[in-house]
């Protein structure tokens, strides 16, 4: 059951049960994440596995990021599950185009803004930001994709949790990606609402 599923995950923290064969069997598991606690414990393992650089390619599959998008991202509680998607996504997708390609959609997109407003931490704040940079930066023309999404108002609801220095200019950094090459972006967050 789900509350099983979490238990496993909570403990694998040696790098050797990072593998494409534990990725399989999560995978195959993927109706025992029903609830936030099931979600949580699932993305701090992706979390983890993505940390070590060399173990990032099992990660860099279209049934992940669907396991990510469609069912962990929608269930994930506030706080440090955000930060764990947003570290997460952001170490698949870093400096590997095709990965980054893999999250340069709709769907990806507003799953991530979607993050934005449970974002409660600076921490958290920071590592969902890096997700969408690093999408962009990886994949040019990504930010366009962002031009028809609540982007101004996920953006909004993450500036007062932008307690540290570090999440300040994130958020720059973010923010100037999606402008890059990008006037409908540039004219969305130069309205009042932002």
């Amino acid at each position: 059951d789900s509350a099983q599923l979490k238990a496993v995950l909570d403990v694998i923290s040696d790098e050797d049960y990072f593998t494409a064969e534990i990725r399989d069997v999560l995978l195959q598991k993927e109706n025992l994440i029903v609830d936030a606690p099931s979600a949580d414990a699932v993305v701090s393992f992706f979390w983890k596995f993505s940390r070590f650089e060399w173990k990032r390619v099992p990660l860099r599959t279209a049934k992940v990021r669907d396991l990510i998008i469609d069912v962990v991202a929608p269930k994930i509680s506030a706080g440090d599950p955000v930060e764990n998607i947003g570290w997460a996504i952001r170490n698949i997708s870093d400096e590997d185009k095709p990965a980054a390609e893999l999250y340069s959609n709709r769907k990806s997109f507003f799953a991530i803004l979607d993050c934005f407003h449970r974002a409660t931490t600076a921490n958290s704040a920071r590592w969902i930001l890096s997700s969408v940079y690093h999408i962009c930066d990886d994949n040019p023309g990504a930010n366009k994709i962002l031009n028809d999404l609540p982007v101004v108002e996920a953006y909004s609801a993450i500036i007062p949790y932008a307690t540290t220095t570090e999440c300040v200019l994130w958020i720059s950094y973010a923010i100037s990606k999606i402008l890059e090459n990008n006037e409908r972006a540039q004219q969305l967050f130069g309205t009042l609402t932002f």
